[in-house]
């Protein structure tokens, strides 16, 4: 969050024609910001380092009494409780974010940008891990959970909508950096179909499966 104000100050002295790269790891676990940025009451805590680890896992903690989980092996209800937490860290990056492109706006910048927001992975929020040993015990919401992500993109000049098909990444982001006036067709993927990397025992080596998984 505190690399917020960097960005901005930097994109608005950034001479056109020029490219920007920044990642965030907002929204992110330890889930610490609600939805209006102000921060749980015991983040000063975590600062101290008197953060309290859940017996189960190292990676899980205890914040305000209640466990957060990093990542999967989650129970519904966890799962539920996890996803509650994650969305309020979501509304307050989507809060920041507003307040960038008001700045942009306010800079006649905003128009002439192009904007490009990805996610790099899902919420990693699931009951059951991406391996090859859960594959027949994986739901939809797993898949969704462990691989989708958002990529959203402004355009100048062009309406903006949503799309929920699921799409390659790599071909989305040919799509979008096609520039206006440029007649030949947006690369296309090397790989045909749609397919997923599910990890195998040896925890390393990856197996693609077909996706939708077929029931």
């Amino acid at each position: 969050m505190s690399a917020l104000p960097d960005l901005w100050a930097d994109i608005l002295k950034m001479p056109p024609g020029k490219v920007m790269f920044a990642h965030l790891l907002l929204p992110h676990f330890t889930y610490v910001y609600q939805e209006d940025c102000s921060t749980h009451g015991s983040l000063q805590a975590m600062k101290n380092g008197n953060l309290t680890l859940d017996a189960k896992s190292s990676r899980d903690i205890v914040l305000e009494g209640k466990v957060q989980i990093d990542g999967y092996d989650n129970t519904r209800e966890s799962r539920e409780e996890s996803y509650r937490l994650y969305f309020q860290q979501l509304e307050c990056l989507y809060m920041r974010l507003g307040e960038l492109f008001q700045r942009m706006q306010s800079a006649g910048i905003f128009d002439s940008s192009i904007i490009i927001v990805h996610g790099d992975h899902g919420s990693r929020i699931s009951r059951h891990e991406p391996y090859v040993q859960n594959l027949l015990v994986m739901s939809k919401e797993d898949y969704s959970d462990a691989y989708s992500t958002l990529f959203a993109v402004k355009l100048p000049g062009k309406a903006g909508g949503y799309d929920l098909s699921i799409r390659a990444l790599e071909d989305l982001l040919a799509e979008a950096i096609k520039m206006p006036g440029d007649s030949g067709p947006a690369p296309e993927s090397m790989e045909s179909g749609q397919f997923v990397y599910l990890e195998s025992d040896a925890k390393g080596d990856l197996v693609r499966v077909p996706y939708p998984i077929s029931p």
